[in-house]
Formats: C-alpha cells, structure tokens, sequence
C-alpha cells in the first residue's frame, strides 16, 4: 500500500501497542515488522508497578 501510495515502506514506522509482555509476542510483533512494541503493565497504578516494569525487563531483554 505504501508504495502504491509512492512512499518508501522502510520509511514507516510500525508500532505494536497494547501487547503481553512475553518474548514469544514480541518476537511475533517483531516478524510481522513492528519497529517496537508497548507491552501493558498488569497495573500500571498498582504499587508494584516498578518491579512489574523490571520483572518484565528482566525477562524480556
């Protein structure tokens, strides 16, 4: 569509928002040409929502 469009498809950039915080759905956002991704806190509120945030760091990176 984009070049049907007469834009350059690399120029795009793709982001995958709302996804589950797991490196097999990233690995699939990353296939299907995402340029990144926001992953969803369980809570984004909640108290615990730093160590949520280096939980998923840690299992992700």
């Amino acid at each position: 569509m984009a070049e049907a469009a007469g834009r350059d498809p690399a120029s795009i950039q793709i982001t995958a928002f709302g996804v589950a915080a797991d490196t097999d759905t990233l690995k699939q956002m990353e296939e299907a040409g995402a340029d990144r991704a926001i992953v969803m806190l369980p809570d984004a509120r909640a108290a615990s929502a730093a160590s949520d945030m280096e939980q998923i760091a840690r299992a992700i990176l």
